[in-house]
């Protein structure tokens, strides 16, 4: 017996709408795209003729045949946005950052458990081909002993863009940005860490956000450095753990976004091609040299546990409580950047 497509509508249609959302949607059998809210335009019908275009946001919140909405708006509504959708009887997915501060994340989680309704956050770069690589390698012990883990996520990019990222508004700058799905991934493969320290700037002369950041968390044993710019013009490995055993280094981005930026869908029969990864490399402990296959990258599986989920009552990818913790990070680690010190997490 064929289970019903969910009816879907996305909030909000640029980038992250269009490229990050919309092609597993529409690719995932489990999904039917219904509804897209745009404010001014009709950008959506050119690659989904089909889709109903509405204005405002309560209009799809008030109509009963949809069962989930994707929030893809800028940082600073997605609280109020998603507590009106849940409110409604919609389940949720809200592009990261689940909210501005660690208490309204706080409050979704509340509504998410007394409307029974779903609740999560597209943290995609977990199913990253990098990141799927060390969680092998992690899982066959294949490390060892985990002496230093490092993420990058570096950009050469000396000119401010006009975009609400790059401007003096609630979630913008870099940390919000990059720097939530840094955060992630590293709770992700490590878990919770004990202290927290960092150093977030403004490095560029007319930037008024944050456009670099270095946040040090401290594990038992070893640490995890995460760290972003965008005036870093050499290449450095963007994913680095060093292991007792095994060292793992790799340069390049997973290739999905570049893929998804094409116009490519998962669907397209073009998708297997194009979203091959190239390896990355290990060194032994008689610092020998290799090539290492990695991982393949699986933004689509957001999509597909989303549905298991919300038809079967699966467990979540990315629950909203790990959510929060990024968040309450994130706030802590500006307290830390502010004052100077490293901040003890054992209560956090």
């Amino acid at each position: 017996m064929s289970i019903k497509p969910i009816n879907t509508a996305i909030a909000g249609y640029g980038a992250a709408g269009e490229f990050y959302h919309a092609p597993f949607i529409a690719s995932s059998p489990e999904f039917k795209l219904t509804n897209v809210q745009e404010r001014h335009k009709e950008q959506s019908k050119l690659k989904f003729p089909e889709v109903k275009v509405l204005r405002t946001f309560s209009e799809l919140t008030n109509d009963p045949e949809i069962e989930l909405i994707v929030i893809t708006t800028p940082n600073e509504f997605h609280f109020s946005m998603a507590k009106e959708a849940m409110e409604k009887g919609k389940h949720v997915v809200v592009d990261k950052p689940i909210t501005v501060t660690s208490g309204d994340a706080e409050q979704l989680i509340k509504i998410s458990k007394e409307t029974g309704k779903i609740l999560t956050v597209y943290q995609n770069r977990r199913l990253d081909a990098g990141l799927l690589t060390i969680k092998k390698i992690k899982e066959e012990n294949g490390f060892g002993k985990i002496r230093h883990y490092e993420a990058h996520f570096d950009r050469f990019r000396p000119a401010i863009k006009d975009s609400w990222r790059e401007k003096e508004t609630p979630g913008g700058g870099l940390l919000y940005d990059l720097g939530v799905h840094l955060l992630d991934q590293t709770i992700y493969l490590w878990g919770r860490p004990q202290t927290i320290t960092a150093k977030i700037e403004r490095q560029r002369p007319d930037a008024v956000v944050d456009d670099f950041f270095e946040i040090t968390l401290q594990y038992s044993g070893f640490k995890a450095v995460v760290k972003a710019g965008m005036l870093v013009e050499e290449k450095t490995p963007q994913l680095y753990v060093e292991g007792s055993k095994l060292t793992y280094f790799r340069y390049d981005l997973d290739p999905q976004e570049a893929a998804l930026k094409q116009g490519l869908f998962p669907r397209d029969a073009a998708w297997e091609k194009e979203t091959v990864p190239t390896p990355g490399f290990v060194r032994n402990t008689d610092c020998e040299e290799s090539e290492y296959p990695s991982e393949r990258g699986n933004y689509p599986y957001f999509y597909r546990n989303l549905a298991q989920a919300i038809r079967n009552g699966g467990e979540l990818l990315v629950k909203p409580e790990e959510a929060h913790y990024v968040i309450k990070l994130i706030e802590l680690a500006k307290v830390s950047s502010e004052e100077k010190i490293t901040i003890d997490l054992s209560n956090v």
